[in-house]
């Protein structure tokens, strides 16, 4: 993310030419109206994902030479991801990619944290076809559960927090967390998110260490450490 000069206010998405260190392509970062987000949340798979507000998400298409496919960065605004009923990005918020799966993790003002999808339609966006290039995948809570309560007043005690995101080819791994600080121990949960088969599986965890890293593969098992030791999660084959 570039701008011009210290008086110019527009920001530039830029990807360099690591051969060269000079710019293969810019592009202006974000024309919608919403909260600017600064730093602006960037990722990459055959995709770049750049959400520079908070009501839009802004994909472009690399070529095969590093510069930009034909045609305009597509814009997924905040109506097309639910902005309404799960909250639009801020600065906690999450994006990640791989292939062209495009990831959206974040909280809403009513303390709920979810996971969608965006799905690229590379034909519908290079031959300009009828339909939507971006195809959204409705978003799923990854806590499942009310935020923990304090005292009798009835009130949340606890903000949700993602602690990690990372993306896969069939799908995507959350973490996220009510923080307690009364005990130094928090309600965790890993989910297991596959956008474009609706598939979503989660386990509920007690840790006093956030969850800083997804649960790592070892063969047709993931392991996520916990306060009891290991939890082992059994990976079935991707269905098809």
């Amino acid at each position: 993310m570039l701008r011009e000069d210290a008086t110019d206010r527009t920001l530039w998405w830029t990807a360099v030419d690591p051969a060269t260190g000079g710019r293969a392509w810019a592009r202006p970062a974000s024309d919608a109206g919403g909260n600017l987000l600064l730093p602006p949340l960037l990722a990459g798979g055959s995709v770049a994902v750049l959400a520079a507000s908070s009501d839009s998400v802004r994909i472009a298409i690399p070529d095969l030479r590093g510069g930009l496919a034909p045609g305009a960065p597509i814009d997924v605004d905040g109506s097309r991801f639910e902005e309404v009923k799960w909250g639009g990005l801020d600065a906690d918020a999450r994006v990640a990619a791989w292939g062209d799966l495009v990831h959206v993790v974040r909280v809403s003002r009513d303390r709920r944290a979810s996971v969608g999808t965006i799905e690229v339609d590379r034909r519908a966006a290079a031959d300009r076809l009828p339909g939507d290039p971006a195809d959204w995948h409705p978003a799923h809570s990854v806590l499942g559960s009310a935020p923990p309560e304090s005292g009798g007043d009835g009130r949340a005690a606890a903000w949700p927090l993602v602690t990690s995101v990372r993306a896969t080819a069939e799908g995507v791994w959350v973490s996220a967390s009510y923080q307690d600080t009364g005990s130094g121990r928090s309600e965790a949960r890993v989910l297991w998110f596959e956008p474009t088969a609706a598939h979503t599986v989660g386990w509920s965890v007690v840790a006093s260490a956030t969850l800083a890293q997804p649960p790592v593969r070892v063969g047709r098992r993931a392991l996520l450490p916990t306060d009891d030791g290991w939890l082992v999660i059994p990976l079935e084959p991707v269905s098809r």
